[in-house]
């Protein structure tokens, strides 16, 4: 059995969070509601609901798995909003993706210069970056920065975050303006692991409800601005 305390209410609604009178009363559930494109996501989430897990957690094992039975849904090359509750404390998360580095502005017109259409929304040229597996770790470390090292969310936005997946096997990826330090690298190594740099890991603006008000928070590796408008 899972607790009931671990649970999290997610809603896709934003005008949740401009209602202080909602989020000062949050409603609990004696039971885990997951909803999925898919019998297998939904499956996902139910198993790591009673092995304990959040909400959270059961989002990000419905994506990994929308990833192999659904991927037209983004996970391949897209990004997304989050809006959780962990701990009384409500946050929306923007983790939207953007252009990859070789996208130009003409790459959806033809040779008359008009819009080709559905080209930016159908097949290998609608892709974003980065793809599903990569906004799943930038989200939890974001997370694990705020809850389990109790930084404030601004610089928790700001630390150094890392990436590993199935393949290639066995390597994790660092950003670029971050390198792992040479300790690292060989204590990694010896476990059988070796580092890589990555162009671009993601970037997620943030805004944290504290006292019934929004405070918004801007990631600074990428163009992203969070800003409260009154």
């Amino acid at each position: 059995m899972y607790s009931t305390s671990k649970l999290c209410a997610l809603a896709l609604v934003f005008a949740g969070l401009a209602s202080p009178q909602a989020l000062a009363k949050p409603q609990e559930a004696m039971a885990g509601a997951v909803a999925a494109p898919d019998r297998y996501g939904a499956m996902a989430a139910r198993e790591v609901l009673k092995a304990g897990g959040n909400a959270v957690d059961a989002a990000v094992a419905t994506g990994f798995a929308l990833a192999v039975t659904y991927p037209e849904a983004g996970n391949l090359g897209g990004g997304g909003f989050m809006t959780l509750y962990v701990k009384g404390r409500p946050y929306f998360l923007d983790y939207r993706e953007t252009a990859p580095a070789k996208a130009s502005a003409n790459m959806y017109l033809d040779t008359k210069g008009e819009v080709v259409p559905n080209l930016s929304l159908v097949g290998n040229l609608a892709a974003g970056t980065p793809g599903g597996s990569r906004i799943f770790t930038s989200v939890f470390q974001v997370l694990a920065d705020v809850y389990d090292y109790q930084l404030a969310l601004p610089e928790a936005l700001a630390k150094p975050r890392f990436h590993h997946q199935l393949l290639p096997e066995n390597t994790i990826f660092f950003e670029p303006y971050s390198p792992f330090d040479a300790g690292l690298t060989k204590a990694l190594a010896e476990r059988g692991y070796k580092v890589e740099g990555q162009d671009f890991n993601g970037d997620i603006e943030a805004i944290e409800i504290v006292g019934g008000k929004p405070v918004p928070a801007a990631d600074p590796r990428a163009r992203g601005v969070a800003i409260v408008v009154p």
